[in-house]
């Protein structure tokens, strides 16, 4: 599978969701998984610095009982539904949220994950349909009991791999290091 050269030029994604788990608990406490779906949930369709900033806008947003505003549709949504008390939905973003809570089994399939399985067609535009996402999944998990490593760790590595190859701007940079001295400095 060519999918494996992405886990030895990724190796820096390796341990990125538990590092990330633990600073959120960490920074967040007893509002770490608030954090995670805030986190989750404003990472549609973002650069990881968008992210960032969304995220706080975010939790100032609904911190403060103010309407949510000046957000993507889908992320709106996701907002609403933290907002009102029910569970984030969409399988990537609940997915996501899981790993950022611990769940070392959640796996991630974004933009990047579809590119690295050469599913990106014209059609979907790197959107993985319930067919891609399992595939993915499978793979992955089938991936972590060949290797050894977390469900987790697997598609981290690949995610960080694929970044790399396509020079992916921040890619160089572990997503860990940028929550640990962007998002909570």
């Amino acid at each position: 599978m060519c999918v494996k050269k992405f886990l030895d030029i990724g190796q820096d994604g390796r341990n990125w969701y538990r590092d990330a788990s633990l600073l959120l608990k960490s920074r967040f406490g007893q509002k770490s998984d608030y954090a995670a779906d805030l986190l989750a949930a404003t990472s549609i369709m973002t650069s990881i610095k968008s992210n960032e900033t969304l995220f706080w806008k975010a939790w100032t947003i609904l911190g403060n009982d103010l309407p949510i505003e000046g957000f993507l549709p889908a992320m709106r949504m996701q907002l609403e539904y933290i907002k009102s008390g029910k569970p984030i939905n969409g399988r990537k973003i609940r997915n996501f949220a899981d790993a950022l809570k611990g769940n070392l089994d959640a796996v991630v399939v974004d933009r990047w994950m579809m590119r690295a399985f050469d599913r990106t067609t014209e059609k979907n535009q790197d959107r993985p349909s319930t067919k891609d996402y399992d595939f993915i999944e499978q793979e992955i998990v089938g991936l972590s009991k060949e290797v050894g490593e977390t469900t987790s760790d697997i598609q981290a590595m690949i995610w960080v791999g694929i970044r790399k190859v396509e020079n992916a701007r921040m890619s160089q940079s572990r997503y860990g290091s940028i929550l640990q001295y962007r998002l909570f400095d």
